[in-house]
């Protein structure tokens, strides 16, 4: 059985919804005249990580067979197409662990810019 269809919608369908959600939040600090500060900064570069993410997911479900069966395959070929996934399993880790970090200090940056004369200040400028 093929995973490909639900890899596709957990690929595919979160990237239009978070650019949307991207360009509503940038727009609506326009319109109130506030600027563009760290946590919104910080919230664009996280989201062109996790597109970088999301293109390396499609390439190797177009390219390298993920979520499908390769024992079809002749032996040289399924050497191939695992050497290539690790790869790609490599670099899609880094990008998602940083996409993480980033969205994770551009919500703490936003916390910061919230309560700024909070006691909560303190914890918030510790995680960071």
């Amino acid at each position: 059985m093929s995973r490909v269809p639900n890899v596709w919608a957990a690929t595919i369908i979160p990237v239009p919804a978070s650019a949307l959600a991207l360009f509503l939040r940038i727009k609506a600090r326009r319109m109130t005249r506030m600027g563009v500060g760290y946590d919104d900064g910080l919230s664009i570069a996280a989201w062109i990580v996790a597109l970088g993410y999301s293109i390396l997911l499609i390439v190797w479900i177009t390219t390298f067979y993920m979520g499908q069966k390769i024992g079809h395959f002749d032996d040289a070929r399924i050497e191939y197409i695992n050497l290539r996934s690790h790869q790609i399993l490599f670099a899609s880790e880094i990008l998602y662990s940083w996409s993480i970090f980033l969205s994770k200090l551009a919500v703490l940056t936003f916390y910061r810019r919230v309560f700024q004369f909070s006691s909560i200040r303190i914890p918030i400028i510790v995680l960071m």
